[in-house]
């Protein structure tokens, strides 16, 4: 220590000291004073230092890379979430598209046997386009005509006939959409309209719940169920 009063290392005559340097230059000084650099001292503080800064540069490194470890598991996290999610949803499509191929089968065997058709372009309209065909919607094909296909015996089905309908009409979602399809637009409606209203989705309604009603979906159907009647 001494002069080099900034070195920290072992000094085994410390406690020795009764003069100090490091005390010496705090006292007050007069005269000529002249200071004096120590090359020895000027080069052990010299590389203190640029340790010290290195030490500095290495805990802000070491802090820097523990930041982008978290940073790391967290994406890792949410990739292994992203991944089970798809993974899930991937058997889901699996599982309707396996229960979509069984309805097709189904559609094409009764349009074939039955030469029944089904008003699929209904799936086009606002109320069931791009959404996932619920047991709701399914139920709104079948039960939502039940008080009313028999009062429409007799109606011509316009377009401002169903305008109005759809503005008076106190029950919700009631599909007037299906009244749209060539099989009662512009057409006066008849007994054998009002029967084939509520019972044309029998046994088929159900098996829709859970597809999505996009245009691909509905073309599709509308294909299966056409190439059957033209083969009869």
């Amino acid at each position: 220590q001494g002069m080099c009063v900034n070195i920290v290392e072992e000094d085994e005559h410390e406690s020795f000291r009764v003069i100090k340097w490091e005390d010496m230059v705090k006292l007050e000084r007069s005269g000529t004073v002249t200071y004096v650099d120590i090359a020895e001292c000027e080069d052990f503080l010299g590389a203190t230092t640029k340790l010290e800064e290195s030490e500095h540069k290495l805990k802000e490194t070491a802090d820097e890379l523990t930041e982008i470890q978290q940073e790391l598991n967290s994406t890792v996290a949410k990739l292994e979430e992203t991944q089970a999610d798809n993974e899930e949803k991937d058997q889901n499509l699996e599982n309707i598209s396996s229960r979509l191929n069984s309805t097709l089968a189904e559609l094409e065997e009764a349009s074939s046997s039955l030469n029944r058709t089904w008003d699929w372009n209904i799936f086009l309209s606002e109320q069931f386009l791009n959404k996932t065909f619920t047991d709701e919607h399914s139920q709104l094909l079948h039960t939502t005509w039940d008080d009313i296909a028999e009062r429409l015996i007799g109606i011509r089905i316009t377009e401002e006939f169903l305008e109005l309908l759809e503005h008076v009409d106190p029950v919700d979602d009631r599909p007037w959409s299906m009244l749209y399809s060539e099989n009662y637009f512009n057409e006066i409606f008849t007994r054998q309209m009002a029967d084939r209203l509520t019972s044309i989705w029998d046994g088929i309604g159900k098996k829709l719940v859970g597809v999505t009603m996009t245009k691909e979906v509905v073309d599709l159907l509308n294909h299966v169920t056409d190439k059957s009647n033209c083969g009869n």
